[in-house]
């Protein structure tokens, strides 16, 4: 009778664990896939000339979007300037890193941003082409690219690893600003929306010669994030450990990125922090506890909350924000 017991009660064991393993897999393919490309809409997109994301493609979901779609962004195109294609090779990945560079009118001006975007995001989206135009038009360097596995970039395997992995793209192209461009790594600076937030996060702790950051839209509790983004592909939250458990036997350890860490090796670095405070794709308390945890150890930082704006949707709504403060505070901050 004992013996009978032991098997089942083995068996009923093995039973969930592998149940476990199996819905956490499931899980992870849930949240973690991107699309690789662009949608059709903004394919054409450049610095010169773009549009919109198409209805039901926006940052944010909802009718709301849709009264967006049709915006005339003509403001933000750039002006009497150009710009370059530009493929980086990340070698040691494998990754074509696809790029444009826009260089300042004065030849002798170092002063660089990086613009980096989201999860399912490319450099040919509003929210990366108009804070890039508007740095360019002020009269600093540029450069936007697409991750891997996003835009017109390389696509080895169809997956978001959460700056895990795509930092080391960004690192790639800042080696290629300081080796081909001669730019010093101290004018270059970072501004990533949304989840490009995740990236950036490893630059400052292995880049502590970058210059300054902007993060718009970004992410800082790990743990609601995570459980957050699962829902919004409606995936039950409070199955995220699964999920975070099964993805190292992918190689992936969503636990080696950690804002505070990041955010306390700073020092003297200044942020600068965009988030609507209606956002529903990353809510707007993840900048509130950001700020308040980069104030806590005197860190340098500025917050502009944007009242009544979506996700990413502040550069629309609120753009007067960006004009008035994202070039000065680069070109303050990157000497």
């Amino acid at each position: 009778m004992l013996t009978s017991i032991v098997k089942y009660l083995s068996v009923l064991l093995i039973s969930v664990i592998v149940g476990c393993l199996v819905v956490g897999e499931f899980i992870l393919w849930q949240a973690l896939p991107v699309s690789c490309s662009n949608s059709e809409k903004v394919r054409a997109n450049n610095p010169i000339k773009f549009v919109t994301n198409a209805k039901g493609q926006g940052p944010f979901r909802g009718e709301r979007w849709s009264q967006l779609v049709d915006t005339d962004l003509s403001k933000w195109y750039l002006k009497n300037k150009t710009y370059e294609s530009v493929i980086i090779e990340n070698i040691e990945d494998g990754i074509d890193i696809s790029s444009w560079w826009i260089p300042a009118d004065e030849a002798s001006e170092k002063r660089t941003v990086i613009i980096l975007h989201g999860i399912d995001g490319s450099k040919k989206q509003f929210n990366q082409l108009i804070p890039a135009n508007i740095i360019a038009n002020s009269g600093l360097n540029v450069l936007m690219i697409d991750v891997r596995n996003h835009g017109d970039s390389s696509c080895p395997d169809g997956w978001h690893f959460a700056g895990i992995e795509e930092w080391k793209d960004v690192d790639v192209a800042i080696e290629y600003l300081i080796k081909k461009k001669g730019i010093p790594e101290k004018n270059i600076g970072i501004h990533a929306v949304s989840g490009g937030g995740l990236g950036t996060f490893f630059l400052m702790k292995n880049r502590k010669d970058l210059g300054a950051f902007s993060l718009d839209s970004g992410v800082f509790d790990w743990d609601s994030i995570v459980q957050h983004e699962l829902e919004y592909h409606g995936v039950p939250g409070f199955t995220w450990q699964l999920a975070i458990f099964v993805a190292k036997f992918h190689g992936i350890f969503f636990d080696k990125n950690l804002p505070k860490e990041a955010l306390e090796t700073l020092g003297n670095r200044p942020l600068l922090i965009f988030h609507g405070t209606e956002d529903t794709r990353v809510p707007f308390f993840h900048s509130e506890q950001l700020v308040k945890y980069v104030k806590s150890f005197g860190g340098k930082i500025t917050f502009f909350p944007l009242e009544g704006a979506d996700h990413t949707e502040g550069v629309l709504s609120h753009s007067e924000v960006y004009e008035d403060n994202l070039p000065k505070f680069f070109k303050a901050n990157l000497l």
